[in-house]
């Protein structure tokens, strides 16, 4: 546990971990092919492919604030 509040500066926040927390993932594909017919021409061709599992993401969650939007 880490309580910011023990640091000058910061409010009270308290983080705490789980061991439900997987990592996140990543497969990643790279296919390139390079080609010089000449010494003034070259060409570089390259194609990426990444897969993530277990990504992470930061959301606030508005629905207790109200609609703040006007909408």
């Amino acid at each position: 546990m880490l309580l910011l509040s023990d640091f000058p500066g910061y409010g009270l926040v308290t983080l705490f971990g789980s061991d439900d927390y997987e990592s996140e993932e990543l497969l990643a594909y790279e296919l390139g092919y390079r080609l010089q017919p000449n010494s003034q021409f070259s060409l570089d061709v390259a194609a990426f492919f990444n897969n993530y599992s277990y990504l992470r993401t930061l959301e606030q969650d508005d629905s207790k604030l109200g609609n703040t939007r006007g909408f």
